[in-house]
């Protein structure tokens, strides 16, 4: 902020051509002169809270295109189906015995998304992660497409 000083106790600060001089709020003016910083004043707009980052995965050749990813709460995934073929995306988890096999499948009802990767407008789904934790999600049509996304506060 500049000041403009114009009082005839301001004169002190001319120089010897007797021009006043100007100054930023909070500088010293004469030998033991300072003009305060005016405090109420609002500060300049502050900047926006950003908002919680979207990350990708994309799935491509039946499976994710990470195993593991870690978020922020308020954080989004949004999952892009690149094969040309439906996946789903299904929070839950899979329990595999001797040799791969699938013994068990448990969905919990979070999300359950199905993408068509033949169709652009149905390829892609997003969630946001809010609250803190480790999350499982796996394609309940393709044993071997699972992930997990851990959620940090």
């Amino acid at each position: 902020m500049v000041v403009l000083l114009s009082c005839a106790a301001c004169s002190s600060a001319a120089g010897e051509d007797g021009a006043a001089g100007s100054a930023d709020a909070g500088t010293t003016v004469g030998a033991d002169q300072e003009i305060p910083a005016d405090d109420d004043e609002p500060d300049a707009d502050p900047e926006p809270e950003p908002a919680g980052t979207e990350h990708l995965v994309e799935i491509e050749i039946f499976q994710f295109g990470v195993d593991e990813l870690s978020v922020v709460a308020g954080d989004s995934v949004r999952w892009n189906n690149n094969d040309e073929i439906v996946h789903t995306v299904t929070s839950g988890s899979r329990t595999y015995g001797e040799l791969g096999v699938v013994t068990a499948t448990e969905t919990d009802g979070l999300f359950d998304f199905t993408l068509d990767g033949r169709e652009p407008d149905q390829a892609s789904a997003s969630f946001t992660f809010d609250e803190p934790g480790t999350y499982s999600m796996i394609c309940t049509i393709h044993p071997g497409i699972d992930m997990t996304v851990e959620v940090s506060a």
